[in-house]
């Protein structure tokens, strides 16, 4: 929303673990005639700002249209603790009690494997699978989804947060955008083209050496940058990038061991947001349930006190 002096108020969120869906998510809600989404879809601002209630003008500039009817952005950051902000949901609330978030959760293990191939590509680790999951804590951290998104529900209420898995919406996406534009306030019938978007696909992509980048935007190359013609600095990026990217043109295998290991470090997790979500996850397969039974009893106690 926006007040009566034009200053942004964000909506809505898109919450989710790297590799989950988020940016196909985004880049449909983006294209929604009463959504103006952030300039940039993963702005990070409460996960990274030093002084988040200072730096808010900066934030606004991220969003370029007053008139829209919501205003929304999708920061995987925001649920990747503890790598970031620690009190985020905290921050978040003091923002904005009236944020809602949708946060979609995609299989563990094709997740897992997902975000080890980003991981690869961007050079953070030259390590085989299996022992790049032993040694990055965040390659599991992210996929425990229950433990990522409970604080939110616990500050802002259940009914402000819409639980989605990446293989139910790749599904039936008409049935989840209904629900979404209902859940966000928009018209339904405004979505365009949304079958044919598939955003951030990993396989056959290059990937920039996350090392070359930062190295790009130091001051020295960002002085650099304001002195060459665009042509000129384009060109030697791109050569840059060319000569530094990997690709990967194959789906990278995980050994059946790996699967039960992760699956294992992750179980507590996905048998409670199967109790949130009121129903068995079919479309993942695991191999364990939750006692749906029990949760009901559970969530109807905290109803009733």
């Amino acid at each position: 929303m926006a007040n009566s002096q034009n200053q942004i108020l964000v909506d809505f969120m898109i919450l989710g673990s790297m590799k989950s869906g988020t940016s196909t998510l985004a880049q449909i809600l983006a294209n929604h005639p009463e959504v103006c989404f952030s300039a940039r879809k993963e702005p990070d601002f409460f996960a990274t700002s030093q002084d988040w209630r200072g730096e808010l003008p900066e934030y606004n500039k991220l969003f370029s249209n007053p008139e829209a009817k919501v205003y929304g952005e999708a920061s995987t950051s925001y649920t990747s603790y503890p790598e970031y902000n620690l009190k985020i949901w905290d921050d978040l609330y003091e923002y904005n009690p009236n944020l809602k978030f949708i946060y979609i959760m995609r299989n563990p293990i094709s997740r897992v494997v997902s975000q080890y191939m980003h991981l690869y590509l961007r050079g953070r680790t030259n390590a085989n699978i299996t022992q790049a999951i032993k040694e990055m804590p965040t390659i599991i951290n992210r996929g425990r989804y229950y433990t990522q998104i409970i604080p939110f529900i616990e500050r802002f209420g259940r009914d402000r947060i819409y639980l989605l898995t990446m293989e139910d919406f790749l599904k039936d996406k008409p049935t989840h955008l209904l629900k979404i534009a209902d859940f966000l306030g928009i018209d339904s019938t405004q979505f365009n083209h949304f079958d044919s978007v598939h955003a951030n696909e990993t396989v056959g992509n290059i990937k920039a050496d996350y090392r070359v980048q930062t190295i790009l935007e130091s001051r020295f190359f960002k002085w650099l940058e304001r002195l060459l013609p665009k042509y000129v600095w384009r060109k030697f990026t791109n050569g840059i990038y060319l000569l530094t990217s990997r690709r990967i043109n194959e789906r990278v295998e995980i050994p059946d061991a790996t699967s039960k290991m992760v699956l294992h470090l992750l179980k507590l997790d996905l048998i409670e947001i199967e109790k949130l979500m009121g129903r068995h996850i079919t479309e993942w397969k695991l191999p364990f349930k939750a006692d749906l039974k029990a949760a009901d009893r559970k969530n109807l106690e905290k109803a009733e006190n």
